[in-house]
């Protein structure tokens, strides 16, 4: 066993043993090497009389975490294990102090954590953290000791002795420990050294007598196999059986994960049973938790996919990968399977789990899906923040600043909305969104955050939405499908495309996928599209023309400029600021799950939506503008002034100067009127009378329907005023 050099020991009192100093983080040259060598108890005194108090205090006063973060390393540290004069490169101190570094973070009752730590006759010293919401420590151990013990000994000390959770970084050897401010620092140079063989926690393994690392100790196989192998064991078996079983759960999926997972399968009798009761027994292999749930019929989930010829088995990260037949044996043996288990599981995956297809689909569950007949693996599954409470203030002030309160109420509502459909798996109808506005108006900024929302996958479709392509096969894994500030011809059959695929998108529940080199197949996705684009006509075009079929199917938002929350110049700045949202989104989703039914105001009456439409009056009038009704519209007065409505008894009065004029015609008179004109598209008198009466309702002030008939065809009186229509 390695031995630490005692050297310090020769020095008396814990007081006079030497530690390095180093200097602040972001400092080159105190980053690697250390700049003095000093007692541990001059470097107290320092901490106590407030050298470092200026720097101390503006740590205690940073805003946020992220800022705090950064303040300190701006701190000088120090080494309390000992002196480290070639650089924390080296893992052990030389000499070594027999100090370890204690870290309690974030701490509800300081006072109480501190009277636990200054009662305690192992503690030599104890004081207020710099970040000023935390304890820290410096433990006794003997000088000579094995340092591989040194660590879990003092982590399992403080759990079993106070029930308090150390960080296990700082205990390391070579750990800086950040200068701090305590007019009451506690100081105990009679403290007695900690028993650290008594307290380092030995396991069983193979036969062998190993090193248990409490805090570190990762799964070695899926978690979500695990889940399923206790799923067929009874939550209550013998006592002998259980407290194996709790052991072995920690051998295979891991020290922080099995006591969560052990509760999910047995709920605990009385509270912290788990933590005691896993490390009552020697470390039990995982191979006695699978037997056991093998014998009552668990099976790992492995899949045969028939166009490879692999085979697809969870990894460590509990998703599905492709295998060859080798290797996915190989995995196998790893749940302690005999040759003939193994061999059992493979067969039937060949001839009985095939599959048909492997794809990510937006919103569907990891696992086995059969559509239409045909078997479908998810291989990974929803990639969703996990929801918890806090605030989300910085996310907020973004949506308010670029949208206003009007339409902040309408898209919150909306995204409300989406994101209880999604977590719940409940497919529901939704309007594509469109942002409208200038640039640098928080757009974009929106469209990622929309992403992070909705599962951390985007994808651009405006070339497939277009009619470019007919692949569209990155888009069943990506919930948020994004149109970003691109640009489309104005032609009416390019935007026909657009409006039919937009249509299909807000109200289809089932879409055609085409990955491409692969087979088509009809899935279920959860999608949500959103479009940016700028106010001008090349960007606008984008958008599908707002007649009857489409209105009620998207959404028109109009953006402002505006003051972001935090500055956003550098990439600096929007580093920081991408990571405050990124840590604001579990509390915005938490709080938007809550939301119920939306105001009445906002609610679809017909309930095919969550909500009913939003038209910004200003973008809708743009978008309007460039529609082929305002083309007739124009046309049909240009067509007034050159006297082609002669025939109409209701001629147009005061023609010369064009100040005021209205006439009642048919579609036919109108469609009499154009021939000659070029007007190709309004060849059809039904195409004219659907727009007459779209311009009916888009602009009353130049078109109303006069009388109606179905036989006959409606009468629309056309009114001019001499005034530019556009």
């Amino acid at each position: 066993m390695k031995k630490l050099s005692s050297e310090n020991k020769s020095k008396g009192k814990i007081g006079s043993r030497l530690v390095s100093l180093f200097g602040p983080l972001c400092s080159e040259k105190g980053s690697a090497t250390q700049i003095e060598e000093a007692s541990i108890a001059d470097v107290l005194a320092k901490f106590k009389r407030g050298e470092y108090r200026t720097l101390v205090d503006a740590v205690r006063r940073a805003s946020s975490d992220d800022e705090r973060r950064l303040r300190k390393k701006k701190l000088p540290s120090m080494t309390p294990a000992g002196v480290f004069r070639d650089g924390l490169k080296e893992k052990s101190p030389n000499p070594f102090s027999g100090l370890i570094q204690v870290d309690i973070d974030k701490v509800d009752d300081i006072k109480a954590v501190r009277e636990k730590l200054e009662g305690d006759e192992h503690i030599y010293a104890c004081m207020l953290s710099p970040s000023g919401n935390g304890v820290k420590g410096l433990i006794s151990v003997p000088l000579s000791c094995d340092c591989k013990l040194i660590k879990n000994a003092v982590i399992n000390y403080f759990k079993t002795t106070h029930c308090l959770t150390v960080d296990p970084g700082p205990c390391a050897l070579n750990a800086r420990f950040f200068v701090t401010y305590d007019p009451e620092l506690y100081l105990n140079d009679e403290c007695h050294e900690l028993d650290v063989e008594k307290y380092a926690t030995s396991v069983i393994k193979k036969g062998k007598v190993v090193e248990d690392k409490i805090f570190n100790l990762e799964n070695k196989l899926p978690l979500d196999e695990i889940r399923g192998a206790l799923k067929t064991i009874p939550s209550r078996p013998d006592y002998n059986i259980w407290i194996e079983l709790t052991n072995a759960v920690r051998e295979a999926a891991g020290t922080k994960a099995a006591e969560e997972i052990l509760i999910e399968w047995s709920p605990e009798e009385t509270p912290g049973e788990y933590q005691d009761k896993m490390y009552e027994l020697p470390l039990i292999r995982a191979e006695r938790l699978f037997q056991e749930a093998y014998r009552n019929g668990w099976r790992p989930c492995v899949y045969f996919e028939n166009e490879t010829n692999n085979y697809w088995i969870m990894d460590a990260a509990s998703a599905f990968r492709r295998y060859t037949g080798s290797a996915t044996k190989n995995l196998l043996a790893s749940y302690e399977l005999d040759e003939s288990q193994i061999d059992a599981i493979m067969h039937k995956a060949s001839f009985s789990d095939t599959l048909d297809i492997v794809l990510n689909v937006a919103g569907m569950a990891k696992g086995l899906h059969v559509v239409n007949g045909k078997k479908l693996l998810v291989p990974n599954g929803p990639n969703l923040v996990t929801p918890s409470s806090g605030d989300w203030g910085t996310i907020r002030a973004i949506f308010q600043g670029m949208l206003g309160d009007a339409q902040y109420k309408y898209f919150i509502w909306w995204l409300a909305a989406s994101l209880k459909a999604l977590y719940s798996g409940r497919w529901q109808a939704a309007q594509v969104l469109a942002f409208v506005g200038p640039t640098s108006s928080g757009k974009s900024l929106t469209q990622c955050i929309l992403t992070l929302l909705f599962g951390k996958k985007q994808t651009r479709v405006m070339q497939s939405i277009s009619g470019d392509t007919s692949f569209n096969g990155d888009w069943a894994k990506s919930p948020h499908l994004v149109i970003e500030d691109e640009f489309s011809d104005n032609s009416k059959a390019t935007r026909d495309r657009i409006k039919e695929k937009i249509k299909a998108i807000a109200v289809n529940r089932s879409h055609r996928i085409h990955p491409k080199g692969k087979e088509a197949i009809e899935i279920a996705p959860f999608w949500r599209l959103t479009i940016s684009c700028n106010p001008q006509q090349e960007s606008l075009a984008v958008l599908p023309h707002l007649d009857e079929s489409a209105m009620d199917k998207i959404s028109l938002l109009e953006t402002q400029r505006f003051k972001m929350p935090m500055p956003a110049r550098t990439q600096d700045e929007k580093d920081r600021l991408w990571q405050q949202i990124e840590q604001e989104a579990p509390a915005l989703i938490h709080d938007l799950l809550k939301y119920e039914k939306p105001p009445a105001h906002l609610r679809d009456n017909e309930g095919r939506f969550d909500l009913s439409a939003y038209h910004n009056p200003s973008v809708r009038r743009i978008i309007e503008e460039m529609s082929p009704e305002l083309d007739l519209l124009n046309n049909i007065m240009d067509a007034m002034e050159e006297g082609k409505f002669a025939h109409i008894e209701n001629p147009l009065s005061d023609i010369a100067e064009r100040s005021q004029f209205e006439i009642t015609v048919s579609a036919a008179d109108v469609y009499i009127a154009l021939q000659g004109r070029g007007m190709g598209s309004y060849t059809n008198s039904k195409l004219i009378g659907r727009r007459l009466s779209t311009l009916a309702r888009i602009r009353p002030e130049h078109v109303r329907i006069a009388s109606k008939s179905e036989s006959n065809g409606h009468k629309y009186r056309i009114i001019g005023n001499g005034a530019e229509l556009l």
